[in-house]
C-alpha cells in the first residue's frame, strides 16, 4: 500500500490521496495509519462499515465452538504452523473463504486482553483499548470519515452505533486529528451498502462531500 502512495504522489505531486475500507479494508486502512515504520503520509481516510469480527463470531459461534477454534488455532502456531490453513468449518461460517492460524487468532482475539493484531473495532474496548487505534491514528493529522450501517447484520444489536463513532471520533480529534462531519450513521445501509435508492445515493454523497473537502 505504501508503494501505492508514493506511486501516485510522484504521478501527482500536488494532489491529494484518500485511503477507503470496508470492513476488513477499514483494518488495512487504519493499520496503514497506526503501524510503526516510515511510510508517506496520505491527507484523508474513510471507514465503512468499521465492525469487530470477535464481536461477529460470537453471534455465529457457540461458545464452545469459538473456544474450540481458538485453541485449534493456538495449537497450531504453537507447533509452528501460523501460516497454514485451517479446516474450513473453521472460518467459512465468518468470513466465507478460509483462512491461517495466525489470521484467525488476529480476528478471534480472545481475553481476557484482546490483543488480536485486527481486533480494532470492538465496542467492548476500554478508554485505552480506543486510544491504541483512534488515538495513534488521529496523530498522523489526517482526515477522517466513519460511516457506521444503521443495519449491519454482522454487528451486535446490543451495540450503541452512534456512541461508538461518537467515541471513536472524539478520541481521533483530541490525538490532532480532523474528523469529517459526515461521519455517522448510514440510515438503511446494511454491512456493504448494496441498497438502491436513498441509501445509496445519501452514502455517495458523503465520499464526494468529504473529498471535496480533503
Amino acid at each position: 500500500m505504501a508503494e501505492c502512495v508514493t506511486y501516485f504522489r510522484k504521478l501527482h505531486p500536488e494532489g491529494k490521496i484518500v485511503l477507503m475500507g470496508n470492513s476488513t479494508g477499514c483494518q488495512d486502512v487504519m493499520h496503514y495509519l497506526i503501524s510503526d515504520g516510515d511510510r508517506p503520509k496520505v491527507d484523508g481516510a474513510i471507514l465503512q462499515a468499521p465492525v469487530s469480527d470477535r464481536e461477529a463470531m460470537r453471534m455465529v459461534l457457540r461458545e464452545d465452538e469459538y473456544q474450540q477454534s481458538v485453541e485449534t488455532a493456538q495449537k497450531w502456531i504453537d507447533d509452528g504452523k501460523g501460516e497454514d490453513v485451517l479446516p474450513s468449518n473453521i472460518a467459512f461460517p465468518i468470513l466465507g473463504a478460509r483462512c491461517t492460524a495466525k489470521r484467525w487468532l488476529s480476528l478471534a482475539s480472545p481475553g481476557p486482553e484482546h490483543a488480536g493484531e485486527d481486533d480494532l473495532f470492538s465496542s467492548d474496548f476500554g478508554d485505552e483499548g480506543v486510544e491504541r487505534v483512534f488515538g495513534k491514528a488521529g496523530k498522523q493529522k489526517a482526515r477522517l470519515l466513519i460511516l457506521y450501517s444503521s443495519h449491519d447484520q454482522w454487528v451486535p444489536e446490543t451495540v450503541n452505533k452512534a456512541a461508538l463513532v461518537k467515541r471513536w471520533g472524539n478520541c481521533f480529534v483530541a490525538a490532532g486529528g480532523s474528523l469529517d462531519d459526515g461521519s455517522g450513521i448510514l440510515e438503511g445501509a446494511g454491512h456493504t451498502v448494496k441498497e438502491q435508492g436513498e441509501v445509496l445515493e445519501n452514502f455517495t454523497a458523503r465520499v464526494v462531500s468529504f473529498l471535496e473537502r480533503v
